[in-house]
């Protein structure tokens, strides 16, 4: 109950870094909600969502570039284990540049993408201002999660009338 509560009380303090910390899972509620009707693009959104976290996890266990030396939890129970503790590329950054990019490229230019844009900045400006990440480590996981997204909707596109399955 104490977990709760402390999530409570923070999102209550600090409300803008409360949607920058959530940023990622705020982004992957409104995917789905929107791409609910669309369930091919649902379905495909799921998937990669998922692979494109592995991906990050793949990296970071790869590069092994720590996080910075003075960086601080945004609350208590935020722990840093296997490859969590290190720093490149952002997971955060990826995730909502990964949700913020296939948005774009399924729904073009809307005001929910101002929304999406707006999150995502504050999940990185979060990021940068607890010192979970440096600049770097935040740009290269928006480039990341950027090319994932774009090369999932692409290949998406070209395949999606050639499978039958997929005809929803």
């Amino acid at each position: 109950m104490d977990t709760f509560q402390e999530i409570i009380n923070t999102f209550l303090e600090k409300p803008l870094f409360s949607v920058g910390f959530y940023g990622p899972l705020l982004l992957i509620g409104m995917n789905i909600f929107f791409l609910y009707h669309r369930l091919f693009w649902l379905y495909i959104y799921i998937i990669f969502i998922v692979i494109n976290t592995y991906i990050n996890k793949i990296l970071k266990i790869w590069i092994k570039q720590p996080r910075p030396d003075n960086w601080k939890p945004f609350i208590s129970f935020e722990k840093l284990e296997n490859e969590e503790k290190y720093g490149m590329p952002s997971g955060h950054a990826q995730s909502c540049m990964f949700s913020l990019i296939f948005y774009y490229l399924i729904y073009g230019m809307n005001e929910i993408l101002y929304i999406m844009l707006f999150i995502t900045s504050l999940t990185i400006y979060q990021r940068w201002v607890n010192k979970n990440h440096t600049l770097f480590q935040l740009l290269i996981g928006c480039i990341i999660g950027s090319i994932v997204a774009m090369l999932v909707v692409y290949i998406s596109k070209k395949y999606k009338n050639k499978i039958s399955l997929w005809n929803i």
